[in-house]
């Protein structure tokens, strides 16, 4: 399968720190492509670059064989890359609804917002990904997973073809943790790709088909996700040889 994103010898750097060197990453279509590496690896610097948060200093970005510029994070959206921060973006006194369709409500002729199609196009997009919620829910009621789905919801009503998540789970239950499962292979059934970035092993085994590591700012390894053990994993993340892992590691 041919890829739908490529990032070559991307590099960036900051006042005294060189935060990726040369490195290269690539996604392909409806793959669920985990990337993991230790605090500074560069693994948000480099999701950062895709979505125009930052630009890069060199290297090119290839979408669709396509070499593409990103300036700035509407850049981004514009080539239908969603990026879902750590950090969430709703608007918390706003409802469910207005904010999935945050800047792009739907007005009908004299221009003011039809809040019966507003509503009624949240749900439909609730409905796709099995969530099962008022769309008038003040986002304040809303629990962190809710808040996760809204997001989800966003990103697929701005007809993007990727969505990247930074950290989702690290507010959710174990309940809201399987939800999300449940969305993400949803949404790999209906052709999204998706780059999912988490410290927590078991999640990147549950979901994952590929896996790229970074450490110190440099690409170690791009492999399936199949053929490579925890073991080999933590060694390719902190670059020392483990003798023993303990069953139950999940963070670093």
């Amino acid at each position: 399968m041919s890829n739908i994103l490529e990032m070559k010898n991307i590099s960036k750097s900051f006042p005294g720190v060189k935060a990726l060197q040369n490195v290269d990453f690539s996604l392909k279509k409806g793959e669920v492509h985990c990337l993991i590496g230790a605090n500074g690896a560069g693994k948000s610097t480099l999701m950062k670059i895709l979505a125009g948060v930052y630009t890069k200093d060199e290297g090119e970005i290839l979408l669709d064989n396509q070499q593409i510029s990103i300036k700035n994070p509407s850049d981004s959206m514009q080539l239908g890359i969603s990026t879902i921060h750590q950090e969430l973006s709703l608007i918390e006194n706003l409802t469910l609804a207005e904010n999935i369709l945050l800047g792009n409500y739907l007005k009908p002729k004299g221009g003011f917002i039809s809040w019966q199609k507003m509503n009624k196009e949240a749900k439909r997009i609730f409905d796709l990904l099995g969530v099962k919620v008022s769309p008038t829910m003040p986002t304040t009621e809303a629990s962190m997973g809710l808040k996760q789905m809204t997001e989800i919801a966003k990103a697929i009503r701005s007809d993007c073809k990727i969505i990247v998540m930074d950290e989702p789970s690290t507010a959710l239950s174990t309940d809201e943790i399987h939800k999300l499962y449940d969305v993400i292979a949803l949404l790999k059934k209906q052709g999204y790709t998706i780059v999912y970035i988490s410290h927590k092993l078991d999640e990147l085994y549950a979901i994952g088909d590929r896996i790229t590591v970074l450490r110190n700012g440099r690409w170690i390894i791009t492999d399936h996700i199949d053929n490579i053990s925890q073991q080999q994993l933590i060694q390719h993340i902190t670059g020392r040889a483990i003798e023993k892992v303990q069953k139950h590691i999940q963070r670093f």
